[in-house]
C-alpha cells in the first residue's frame, strides 16, 4: 500500500506501520482524512488512479476502519 496515496488524497500527515503476521504482513496506513478510499473504474493508461486496484490484486484482506483522528487503510500480503 503505497503511501504515496495518503500524501496525494489525504492532505493530511500519515503513518505507515508494518506488522509481521504468521503468513506474511500487514501494512496499515493511517492519516487524518476520514473520507474512505473506493476502487473506481481507472484509464489503464492513465498514470495514477490505481492504487486500490494493485491493493486488491495482491492481498489476501483489505480494509478500511475508522479512527478517532480519521481512517486506517491496511493490507493483509501472504509470504
Amino acid at each position: 500500500m503505497p503511501s504515496t496515496s495518503a500524501v496525494v488524497h489525504a492532505g493530511s500527515r500519515f503513518e505507515v506501520v508494518v506488522e509481521p503476521l504468521a503468513y506474511g504482513a500487514r501494512v496499515t496506513v493511517r492519516d487524518d482524512a476520514h473520507r474512505a478510499p473506493s476502487i473506481r473504474a481507472s484509464d489503464p493508461l492513465a498514470t495514477s488512479g490505481h492504487g486500490l486496484h494493485v491493493i486488491a490484486a495482491v492481498a489476501s484482506a483489505w480494509g478500511v476502519e475508522p479512527t478517532a483522528g480519521g481512517k486506517a487503510v491496511w493490507a493483509e500480503l501472504r509470504g
